[in-house]
């Protein structure tokens, strides 16, 4: 009975630390998001939001990313999916053309606690 016991403290203790992993997961796109209004010429910037359009070019991807409700254009050395959700690092730059991120990565997220 004892050894019954234990066993179903050990999963009940496992099922927790799947959850918490799980929960903190999806909080880490919410907690590191910047909005594209707050960001400064030449910072580094996390932001997370679903890809609602594309060009890409040899490698090249200049997308548009939608973050509840603002977007904002990233330009990364790399290839994005349409409608991903995703996870961005980069600089923000601003110019004659505009405002962008220059991507240093784009994540793939699969989903976020907002």
């Amino acid at each position: 009975m004892a050894k019954r016991k234990i066993k179903h403290r050990g999963i009940i203790a496992l099922i927790i630390v799947i959850v918490v992993a799980l929960l903190l997961y999806g909080l880490v796109p919410t907690i590191l998001n910047t909005s594209p209004s707050a960001m400064k010429d030449n910072n580094s910037y996390y932001i997370s939001g679903r890809i609602t359009s594309d060009i890409t070019y040899n490698g090249f991807s200049a997308f548009t990313l939608e973050d509840n409700g603002k977007t904002i254009t990233v330009e990364y050395n790399g290839t994005a999916s349409i409608h991903a959700f995703v996870l961005v690092h980069g600089t923000y730059e601003s110019g004659i053309f505009g405002s962008y991120l220059d991507a240093n990565s784009v994540t793939p997220w699969y989903y976020s606690i907002s």
